[in-house]
């Protein structure tokens, strides 16, 4: 019996090299020129790098959706954290409190980072 890959997973290895070379920031018409070279039909070879490129752009926005909420989550529990600390320690006539300026900074520079990611 032969290892011969299914369908589904040779069509698994198109995207997946399809998305591969997107990423590696070859333009579309490339890839698509590409394909059609080894024989795909250009009309389908068009539909399919816009298809990937699609599902690639929707796979990054979650990734950067993600790392902001982590940010937010980071930079409001360090605000917290320090608010609710201080406010403890002013209601007792003084005494020490925590400014959780690592957790502030960390997330602060998640959000930025997510904002400039493209």
């Amino acid at each position: 019996m032969e290892n011969t890959p299914t369908p589904d997973a040779q069509a698994q290895a198109v995207v997946n090299g399809i998305a591969n070379e997107l990423a590696r920031g070859k333009r579309p018409a490339a890839v698509i020129d590409g394909l059609a070279a080894a024989g795909m039909d250009k009309g389908e070879a068009i539909k399919l790098v816009y298809k990937v490129e699609e599902m690639v752009g929707e796979a990054k926005r979650k990734q950067v959706r993600k790392k902001m909420i982590a940010g937010a989550l980071w930079c409001g529990g360090g605000c917290l954290v320090t608010i609710f600390t201080y406010a403890a320690a002013s209601r007792s006539g003084g005494g020490s409190y925590v400014v959780a300026w690592g957790a502030i900074i960390f997330g602060a520079w998640q959000m930025i980072q997510a904002a400039m990611a493209d």
